[in-house]
């Protein structure tokens, strides 16, 4: 079995490097402007690495669902249309989301360490949320949709189909609830993100035919549905360009400007760059306990560029921008790699391991949209107030778990290592 595994190993390493080769192919050919090639082999590193995800793993599936909304389809729409770019911003975003996907190359874990959580469970916490939501009114909605995706996740590992799709729809009542309410039309990465972990969870317990390629396609044409219904466009071409001005294409148009800048300019600022990298672990830190908290990049980029007559405005610029924004393109590029990498262990340590039974995972899965959308901010902000409710929800279940075997954790340690020592 080991022998095999070994195998299964090296065969999966050796198309994880074809696929990093492809992307390397096109980020060279995005370099000498030749945008046909580079789109081309950027298309073919993405089903590449679509090929290699797996299935069972949310962060592969999250990831790239934030890959073809906000990568593929806008460049091939920049292609199919003419607008005038270079693609070193794409073809780079395909270079690290190779580079993702094997970090984090592994099966998620099924076993909750003999925990079985019940169906009723999530429904109870469910009204809970929303007595919550109504008392805060939708305030609380980032820290309650963050519990309700983590619990639907590790319960639907084994109730069976119908239970699930039963809790589905209470989630999907929560946050239709939400919306009807208390949304006011900002942050539909927010309202619909929420729901692409949840729905990949359904679709595979339910073996929905074509499996993650199904998902993935349904889900690279959410932004142009989006554009349909918010511009109200009904020809094909005017779809196509309007989505250009939309925000799903948005980020890479800008991100792909900094390049373009960073080529002719390359100023460095790591300072500014250093406060961003601090909001990253330090996001949901209150302003009120840190008078000089500095603000994300959406925010700068509109005061510096915009003016001060946009006080409420904010905008993207991918994962890789706002690096390439204040490091120039060489060391940005370094910097966007090694936070991916960062990203990538905080998943491994959380959702591939026992920590946290598994929990943590669902959590970083459920905003890699938006980290790849907008960068480290944007993703901080969200993760660490998701993490308050997973940190006291282990609390409780550790408690639970030690008080009803009638001891303390210290001293079945001690108990099991007297036993090991005697034999027995």
């Amino acid at each position: 079995m080991l022998k095999l595994t070994r195998t299964q190993l090296t065969s999966r390493s050796a198309l994880y490097a074809g696929a990093f080769g492809l992307s390397l192919i096109a980020t060279t050919f995005a370099i000498f402007d030749l945008a046909g090639f580079a789109v081309l082999f950027l298309v073919l590193a993405t089903a590449a690495s679509v090929v290699l995800a797996r299935y069972d793993n949310m962060f592969h599936m999250a990831w790239l669902s934030g890959h073809v909304v906000f990568c593929v389809v806008p460049s091939l729409i920049c292609l199919v249309t003419g607008f005038a770019i270079t693609y070193e911003l794409p073809t780079l975003c395909t270079l690290m989301t190779v580079v993702a996907l094997a970090i984090t190359d592994r099966p998620t874990p099924q076993s909750l360490g003999g925990w079985q959580p019940r169906p009723a469970l999530f429904v109870y916490v469910a009204v809970i949320a929303t007595v919550v939501m109504v008392v805060t009114k939708g305030g609380s909605f980032l820290y309650t949709i963050a519990t309700l995706v983590m619990m639907f996740g590790v319960t639907s590992r084994t109730a069976s189909r119908q239970i699930v799709v039963g809790l589905y729809l209470v989630l999907v009542g929560f946050v239709l609830a939400y919306t009807a309410t208390y949304w006011n039309g900002f942050g539909r990465l927010i309202v619909a993100g929420t729901l692409i972990i949840p729905t990949i969870v359904l679709c595979r317990k339910i073996g929905l035919p074509g499996g993650k390629y199904a998902i993935l396609a349904a889900i690279s044409m959410v932004g142009l549905l989006g554009t349909i219904v918010r511009f109200r466009e009904v020809t094909l071409d005017s779809i196509l360009r309007t989505s250009l001005i939309d925000s799903n294409s948005g980020p890479l148009l800008l991100g792909q400007s900094f390049v373009t800048r960073a080529r002719i300019d390359g100023a460095v600022n790591v300072s500014d760059w250093f406060d961003q990298f601090m909001l990253l672990a330090l996001a949901a830190w209150p302003r009120e306990w840190w008078s000089d908290k500095p603000r994300g990049f959406g925010a700068v980029w509109v005061a510096e560029n915009l003016g001060p007559g946009f006080p409420n405005h904010s905008i993207a610029s991918t994962f890789v921008g706002e690096h390439i924004y204040y490091l120039g393109l060489g060391y940005g590029s370094v910097a966007s790699l090694a936070v991916v990498a960062l990203i990538c262990w905080g998943y491994n340590a959380l959702g591939l391991s026992r920590y946290f039974l598994g929990l943590g995972g669902y959590l970083i899965a459920v905003h890699l949209p938006t980290f790849y959308w907008g960068g480290m901010a944007s993703f901080a902000v969200r993760f660490w107030i998701g993490l308050v409710p997973l940190v006291v929800a282990f609390a409780l279940f550790q408690i639970f778990r030690f008080s009803l075997a009638g001891r303390s954790p210290a001293i079945r340690t001690r108990r099991n290592t007297r036993l090991t020592i005697h034999g027995r």
